[in-house]
């Protein structure tokens, strides 16, 4: 299940998927994008591998995320 939550309004959209692909996800936000009628200013993710592709939650360095997230 792929959610999408816009923080102020709490205006929600739920698409069901049955896979956690990448293409799969980019295809979730257009569609979330386009049933809210815009892009927010900022997108926060949970911990999904999708996403976080490498996690450093104890030491002081960088959490790595996928590279398409940032085109």
């Amino acid at each position: 299940v792929f959610v999408a939550v816009l923080g102020y309004s709490r205006m929600l959209y739920i698409e069901f998927t049955d896979n956690m692909r990448y293409d799969t996800l980019e295809t979730c936000h257009r569609n979330a994008f386009r049933f809210f009628g815009g892009v927010p200013r900022e997108v926060l993710y949970d911990n999904m591998k999708t996403v976080v592709l490498q996690r450093d939650a104890y030491q002081t360095g960088q959490h790595r995320f996928h590279p398409s997230l940032w085109q």
